[in-house]
């Protein structure tokens, strides 16, 4: 597969950062970049049982689903922000989650 970098539109420095990693390494194949604003309202859900899965746009516009609970160690007063790296194994399966911004 050819991945042309240079074409695909990126919207901030730090998402220019991304991609020129993903593009001189290609170390980004197996994680996502995602931006959260979750208010701590809709985060609520998670608690009452209602709301199970997160369904988010990467900063590449993949399309992603995620088990809400790795978000816990984010979850502050006003919900969860910021710049997320989910990781994944060779099988697809969640690894780990940073905070990346």
């Amino acid at each position: 597969m050819r991945v042309s970098c240079w074409k695909t539109p990126y919207s901030s420095k730090l998402d220019f950062v991304w991609l020129l990693i993903f593009c001189l390494t290609g170390d980004l194949l197996k994680s996502i970049i995602v931006n959260l604003a979750i208010s701590a309202e809709e985060f609520q859900r998670l608690y009452e049982g209602s709301v199970k899965t997160v369904f988010a746009h990467s900063i590449d516009g993949r399309s992603i689903r995620f088990p809400a609970n790795i978000l816990r160690p984010y979850v502050m007063h006003s919900g969860v922000r910021g710049t997320f790296q989910i990781d994944f194994d060779d099988e697809n399966r969640f690894k780990a989650i940073n905070r990346v911004g």
